[in-house]
């Protein structure tokens, strides 16, 4: 089972729960615009709007998560602002192949190297598939 909603504090919000359901997981992501306006609020405030959208969405059983976790991707050390790393238009389609290519006997697998999904995990999981099929054949 899975849903997307575009609704609420969060721009969007997907329903990730495992397929063997051991726990029900939503995932919510607050966008550039949105992300400003929550910087001002401290945590506490920020949880209370989120449960507040998801109950508005779910309904009461939302109300009382058993877990939040707040990632602010906007000061993590590497990716600076995002769950992806974006390109300029045009990088990835002229040099996004190189990116696959080895260099010497070194394989490059990664979120930047699939030949779609790039920058989520799904693309460094194709990635990791892609390098072990090209080893498996030397």
């Amino acid at each position: 089972m899975g849903g997307r909603w575009g609704t609420g504090v969060t721009r969007l919000t997907f329903y990730n729960t495992p397929a063997t359901a051991s726990f029900g997981a939503l995932l919510g992501l607050f966008e550039a615009d949105q992300m400003r306006q929550l910087e001002r609020l401290d945590e506490a405030q920020v949880r209370q709007l989120l449960i507040q959208s998801l109950e508005s969405i779910f309904g009461a059983h939302a109300a009382k998560p058993t877990q939040i976790i707040l990632q602010r991707w906007d000061v993590e050390e590497f990716s600076r602002g995002g769950p992806v790393a974006y390109a300029s238009t045009g990088v990835l389609t002229d040099y996004g192949t190189s990116l696959r290519e080895p260099a010497g006997g070194i394989h490059f697998a990664g979120t930047e190297s699939p030949p779609y999904w790039t920058g989520y995990m799904d693309g460094a999981i194709r990635s990791v598939e892609r390098v072990v099929v090209v080893l498996e054949g030397l």
